[in-house]
């Protein structure tokens, strides 16, 4: 017997209390407790829509805006520069440092929830990048041999790198050089421009 539907707009108070909870104390900081408080639900309500924090916590600050539609322009460089930068502009914000560092704790004491975000949000993110891969093959862009996960590996760690633990931004240059150079990688045509 189905219950009574759940409310989108708890779900979104939720969300953003979320947010709220780990700017202002971090994600160590931030407690299902804290959060059911500020958003003025009970804890249960929380539970109901997910298991635990790390879940939670994941689909606050990447759930909504995770590329999922892989950019189409016609070119392998403007679809990866595309990509790039709606990459670092997720990953480069101050929450998502934050979330990200408390997550990968999180994922390593709890391998089966690192395996379920991993396909419930992550994977997507590869099949769109998959996709951009397979589009500048039938191009004629990219040879057969080209693994798309390991050039998206290339994209995602460095600004991970740069985000987290350099603390650097990944500014326009620094996108544009990182293009470059898989472009030069991976291109039948040698590099970009």
């Amino acid at each position: 017997m189905a219950g009574r539907p759940l409310d989108p707009r708890v779900r979104e108070t939720i969300l953003s209390v979320t947010l709220e909870q780990l700017e202002e104390r971090g994600y160590q900081g931030a407690s299902i407790e804290g959060i059911a408080r500020a958003a003025q639900v009970g804890k249960p309500t929380i539970y109901r829509r997910w298991a635990d924090k790390t879940l939670l916590v994941y689909e606050a600050v990447f759930g909504a805006g995770a590329p999922t539609a892989a950019p189409d322009t016609g070119s392998l460089e403007s679809d990866l520069r595309a990509f790039l930068r709606t990459a670092v502009e997720q990953l480069e914000r101050p929450v998502a440092a934050e979330a990200i560092a408390g997550l990968v704790g999180a994922f390593k004491a709890n391998p089966a929830m690192h395996q379920r975000v991993f396909e419930a949000w992550l994977e997507p993110v590869g099949r769109t990048f998959d996709s951009i891969i397979d589009a500048a093959r039938g191009r004629g862009e990219v040879s057969a041999e080209v693994s798309p996960r390991v050039v998206l590996d290339s994209v995602v760690g460095m600004v991970f790198f740069r985000a987290l633990m350099v603390r650097r931004a990944v500014d326009r240059e620094s996108q544009e050089a990182l293009l470059q150079m898989i472009l030069a990688g991976i291109s039948t045509k040698g590099g970009g421009r």
